[in-house]
């Protein structure tokens, strides 16, 4: 095969979506993977955090424990490319941790042994390495992490702190170029007074997704398409139509959704005229 016969329309490349989505504990990281297309396998890296998933279907669990089981089923998937429409590894920042046990222990160290710049090094190449592979599987990849404030002191350009995934540098440099979108997970408190004058606290979980100065995001899309600042009540669809440059249509249709759930207001019942009541209260004639 020559290479002008590998020359496609770009629009032919698009493929699989591939996600970055990180956040604090308990914002709904995992339950926004879940809402990708099914089958779908939750690779479970010490986290045991899947329990809110326990009864879907279509949801595949591997609690996985070593990085000799992370390269296993890379060959698996890889071999049975339909076997899951969607792969999600939860968490990258503990799958961090099994890398540099394995770099530590192919030293014969320990992981409570002292990390050298050399054994960071190692760590990051097989992140890289391997995290890029999964991501070029014939699915959608969903890769999480927690949430941390990077130190960014000596940088003349970033005026503040940057909040982004809980990894190394290099490896989140890496996968936040790799993936498609970037967004976080985060939970939001309205509180409003009502006409009865009580306070009244509503919790909304939201996906942030538009650009902001502090927290890190970044999806790829049509130029000049709408993006929201976050999306309420996250799922793979919303997050899709966004990708697609057709955020305008969703909001239309949740707008009409709304609309088709305000309840009817009952007809008011026209008044019994005064005479007509009169009538009404007389005794009949016989």
């Amino acid at each position: 095969m020559s290479i002008t016969d590998k020359i496609i329309p770009v629009s032919d490349m698009a493929g699989p979506l591939s996600v970055l989505v990180w956040g604090r504990s308990g914002t709904g990281k995992t339950t926004f993977g879940s809402t990708f297309p099914r089958p779908i396998l939750l690779v479970d890296v010490r986290e045991k955090g899947s329990d809110g998933l326990a009864y879907e279907e279509g949801i595949d669990g591997l609690p996985l424990e070593s990085w000799e089981e992370l390269e296993e089923l890379y060959w698996f998937l890889s071999e049975n490319p339909d076997r899951y429409q969607t792969v999600i590894i939860d968490t990258v920042t503990q799958l961090q941790d099994l890398a540099l046990e394995r770099v530590l222990a192919d030293e014969g160290k320990t992981i409570d042994s002292p990390v050298s710049q050399s054994n960071w090094g190692s760590m990051s190449k097989m992140m890289k390495s391997w995290l890029l592979s999964f991501r070029d599987l014939p699915m959608n990849t969903v890769f999480i992490a927690q949430d941390r404030v990077n130190d960014v002191k000596g940088y003349e350009d970033q005026l503040v702190p940057e909040v982004g995934p809980r990894l190394s540098p290099s490896v989140a440099g890496m996968l936040c170029a790799a993936v498609k979108v970037i967004c976080q997970t985060f939970i939001m408190e309205e509180v409003k007074r009502g006409k009865d004058n009580r306070i009244r606290r509503h919790i909304t979980y939201r996906l942030r997704v538009g650009p902001h100065p502090l927290y890190l995001t970044k999806i790829r899309q049509p130029r000049g398409s709408p993006v929201p600042a976050d999306i309420v009540n996250p799922s793979y669809s919303l997050l899709k139509k966004v990708v697609q440059g057709r955020w305008e249509l969703a909001a239309a249709d949740k707008v009409e959704e709304a609309e088709d759930e305000v309840p009817e207001v009952p007809k008011k019942v026209p008044e019994v005229p005064k005479k007509i009541r009169k009538a009404l209260k007389r005794p009949a004639e016989v």
